[in-house]
């Protein structure tokens, strides 16, 4: 069994070779609207329908969003030695709305712990933001924007991202945790309570964190 700083390292390693100029992905910004014309396709649907290869071999890293990206490193991840899951979310807001194209689709890995840690790919340094992702769960992603606190609700578990093939499928799975169809998974009102309590123990665990330190300088 790897220890947990080796698994780490590894994911490290895959996240230094996506953002790497010269072997990563993320060099050329790719006119979407000709390659979509080479595709007899929509701009927005080739966004989607680029799979993790295709993306990483071609370095469309600035033609796609945090799918292609979370596809990539999916593709790049040797199966025999790291556990991991693409992880589909969705702002809270945009969700209450029935809105399904305002979201975040990040990345989990499998620590000795036995549960997953999520991490975006789309940025360079690995950096663990929670454990063990649930449907239905409301997390907070520190991105987009900088914006911090920001709720999302997790709509789709998965290991196969290269099924999200048209910005169709993105909307649907954001809002039913199906590519196929777009009716909401969970109650909005049950969410939104959710996303309240978690605001309340979220603040509850800054005040107390705030306290233990001003008790350690005195």
């Amino acid at each position: 069994m790897m220890k947990d700083e080796v698994i780490l390292l590894k994911v490290q390693k895959i996240l230094d070779i996506m953002h790497n100029p010269e072997t990563g992905f993320i060099n050329r910004n790719l006119d979407i609207e000709r390659l979509a014309n080479n595709r007899e396709e929509r701009p927005i649907d080739t966004k989607f329908s680029l799979t993790g290869k295709e993306i990483f071999k071609n370095q469309l890293g600035k033609a796609v969003g945090c799918t292609g990206v979370a596809k990539v490193f999916l593709h790049l991840v040797d199966k025999n030695t790291l556990d991991v899951i693409g992880v589909v979310t969705t702002a809270l807001e945009a969700y209450s709305k029935g809105v399904g194209n305002s979201g975040h689709v990040i990345v989990a890995v499998k620590l000795n712990d036995k549960k997953y840690h999520m991490f975006d790919p789309g940025k360079k340094n690995l950096k663990l933001f929670g454990t063990t992702p649930k449907i239905g769960k409301v997390i907070y992603h520190e991105l987009l924007l900088r914006i911090k606190e920001k709720p999302y609700v997790i709509t789709a578990i998965t290991k196969d991202l290269e099924q999200i093939k048209s910005f169709e499928n993105i909307k649907n799975i954001s809002l039913s945790g199906n590519v196929n169809s777009d009716k909401l998974l969970f109650n909005k009102k049950k969410l939104e309570t959710k996303n309240l309590l978690n605001k309340t123990k979220n603040l509850f665990k800054k005040k107390i964190n705030l306290f233990s330190r001003n008790k350690e300088r005195e």
